[in-house]
Formats: C-alpha cells, structure tokens, sequence
C-alpha cells in the first residue's frame, strides 16, 4: 500500500508539473497525448490501491467473523 501511495502521489505531482510547465501556453498533439497517458495511469494506479484496500479490509471481516 505504500509503494502504490508513493508512486499516485509521484505521478500526481508530475501531472501538476507538466500542467504548470505548459500553462497559458497552446498545448500541442505531444503534449496532451503525454497528458492523457499520465491520467489514465494515475486512475490505474488509484484502482490498484483502492483494491488492495478492498481486499484487505474484507480479509479482516473475515477473520472478525470467524
């Protein structure tokens, strides 16, 4: 879990870097190509870590129940 929250928050300030980079400026086909990979990996990257949440929390309903 917190490999996968350090690499989200990586790739989460990545994103406000290259937003910043490019601000004001007209965004050309590369970069909102490289935009849209990073987005898209930052959601799979969410997904991973709301899973491995999910399952651990429904581990230990389960050892609670037993």
């Amino acid at each position: 879990m917190k490999i996968l929250n350090a690499n989200f928050q990586s790739y989460c300030n990545k994103m406000i870097s290259i937003v910043e980079k490019h601000y004001g400026i007209d965004a050309s086909e590369e970069f909102l190509k490289k935009l849209e990979t990073e987005i898209i990996f930052i959601f799979t990257t969410r997904s991973a870590i709301f899973k491995e949440l999910q399952t651990f929390m429904l581990e230990d309903l389960k050892k609670q129940s037993d």
